[in-house]
């Protein structure tokens, strides 16, 4: 049984998308760093392996559209530190953000296409 081509996502067993395998690594690495770590991360690595390919352009910045509005969490967090309930709505979003960063980092390895709950594309 085959799995559909998605357009710009090359299909793991593909001997002719063996180049590929780099590109599903780096974007992997923007999704999976970008949940651990946050905005920064997933910044830099964006910045950095956004020319190599189409692909990791692509998933770069679904990440980094992402880890912004997980940053908005973070500082919204921040700001209700005094009603004692901002280190739990911290917590909860690093946890969203770290699942929906490996779910995603093994989606990109698999050459699947990814997606997060917050679809709002900040940067285009």
């Amino acid at each position: 049984m085959t799995t559909p081509q998605y357009d710009g996502y090359p299909q793991p067993n593909d001997p002719s998308q063996a180049a590929a395998e780099s590109d599903r690594n780096n974007a992997g690495y923007i999704h999976l760093f970008g949940g651990i770590f946050g905005i920064v991360i997933a910044l830099i690595l964006w910045l950095v392996l956004k020319d190599k390919s189409t692909f990791v352009d692509a998933e770069g910045k679904k990440a980094v559209n992402f880890q912004i509005w997980a940053t908005i969490g973070y500082i919204i967090g921040a700001i209700l530190v005094v009603a004692i309930i901002g280190p739990f709505i911290s917590l909860a979003v690093w946890i969203v953000s770290l699942i929906f960063g490996i779910k995603n980092y093994q989606a990109v390895k698999a050459g699947q296409p990814t997606s997060y709950p917050i679809d709002v594309q900040l940067i285009k």
